[in-house]
């Protein structure tokens, strides 16, 4: 009887797998990469929308995870990102970040579904399931440009929380610059990367935050008090200068 009942579960399970995935692959979707061509130190933002609800559904765990690989004269690139679990629907963006190899990169979306194994239960028997769902292609070129823009950094972080604040109040930052300058590219294809962290000195600077072009000022989302910040300039070839200015959100509104 043990036997004919572990058949039955694990044919449910295929069943609920196969049903799954059919439905999570029908939904066309489109990628879009800009820049189509950049520098070794370009960021390529990869955009598309979620053909399916990804994250824990029911015994499935579904990820969505970016990569792209090259190979230029005498080297060979590849990088990886997986996706935050995501609604059906919503708009994912995911940057790939250098140094990269002068090379014609060829990109992919990849589905995952795997078990999804509960703490103390038994994990579910079926192997996981790997599909691409889309495919996109950037190039990297040598820059004949190598100079970074000369930017003097993030003057002004200003978050306002007027009165006691609450435990939890969590408020947007304004965050304000003067303009960088370049020898190659106008002001208004400079792009600022928007580095924060949450202790003095603690920013991932291989990973922006947030980036704008052509912008003096910046607000971000809401966040919690205490956060710190560096902006740095980054011209049309990829260059990026290298200051380390940070500034913590300052409070004017007590």
């Amino acid at each position: 009887m043990r036997r004919i009942v572990a058949g039955c579960m694990i044919v449910a399970i295929g069943f609920a797998v196969t049903a799954t995935v059919t439905a999570g692959s029908q939904i066309p979707l489109k990628v879009t990469v800009k820049p189509q061509t950049g520098g070794p130190r370009t960021h390529f933002v990869v955009r598309f929308q979620a053909p399916a609800r990804t994250g824990v559904i029911g015994i499935i765990d579904r990820r969505y995870r970016v990569e792209a690989s090259g190979k230029g004269t005498g080297c060979a690139e590849a990088r990886s990102t997986d996706v935050h679990p995501t609604r059906k629907g919503q708009r994912v963006s995911v940057t790939l970040s250098g140094p990269w190899c002068a090379a014609f990169y060829h990109g992919k979306v990849i589905e995952t579904d795997g078990p999804y194994c509960r703490s103390g239960q038994p994990c579910p028997e079926f192997a996981t399931q790997v599909r691409t769902i889309a495919r996109f292609t950037f190039k990297v070129a040598k820059p004949s440009d190598t100079t970074p823009p000369s930017f003097a950094g993030l003057d002004r972080a200003v978050q306002c929380f007027p009165g006691p604040q609450t435990p939890g109040e969590q408020r947007p930052v304004s965050l304000s610059w003067n303009a960088a300058t370049d020898n190659a590219s106008p002001s208004s294809r400079i792009t600022y990367d928007i580095y924060m962290a949450s202790s003095a000195g603690g920013e991932n600077f291989s990973q922006p935050n947030w980036m704008t072009q052509g912008a003096t000022s910046f607000t971000t989302p809401n966040l919690p008090a205490a956060r710190f910040f560096v902006v740095r300039a980054r011209d049309g070839a990829g260059n990026e200068d290298h200051n380390t200015i940070e500034r913590p959100a300052g409070n004017p509104c007590l």
